[in-house]
C-alpha cells in the first residue's frame, strides 16, 4: 500500500507544484487586508460568544 501510495505522490506532484505557481503567480498578497479581515472576524466572534454566553440569548429565533 505504501508503494501504490508514493508512485501516486510521485505521479502529482509535479501537477501540482506546477498548479500552485500558476495560482501564486496571478495573486497579490494585502497584509492589511488580510489583518483587517481577521481583526473583524476575532471581534465578532468575540461579542457573539460573549453575548450570547452571558445572556444567553439561543442562537436560533425560536
Amino acid at each position: 500500500m505504501v508503494r501504490h501510495w508514493n508512485s501516486i505522490v510521485r505521479k502529482m506532484a509535479p501537477i501540482l507544484g506546477a498548479g500552485l505557481l500558476l495560482q501564486a503567480g496571478g495573486c497579490s498578497v494585502d497584509l492589511s487586508a488580510i489583518g483587517q479581515g481577521l481583526l473583524n472576524s476575532i471581534a465578532t466572534n468575540l461579542i457573539s460568544s460573549v453575548v450570547f454566553g452571558l445572556f444567553n440569548i439561543p442562537l436560533s429565533g425560536f
